[in-house]
């Protein structure tokens, strides 16, 4: 019985993990004038994650999809 009842955990966790995916956010970071920013800081609110803007203002980022 209690290796089912491991087994079943395993298999539940396993497949909730293959769920879990990333999120890919791309986009373009103007100034007020409508021109790119370049090397803006972009990141994700209440975690570590990061990235800059390029020389043409574009970013992109992946993230936890939630």
């Amino acid at each position: 019985m209690e290796k089912r009842l491991i087994t079943l955990l395993l298999l539940l966790g396993g497949s909730i993990m293959m769920f879990a995916q990333n999120l890919t956010i791309t986009g373009l970071i103007t100034d007020e004038n409508s021109e790119p920013l370049p090397f803006a800081t972009v990141s994700v609110q209440g975690t570590t994650e990061g990235t800059l803007s390029d020389v043409d203002g574009k970013y992109t980022i992946s993230v936890a999809a939630s």
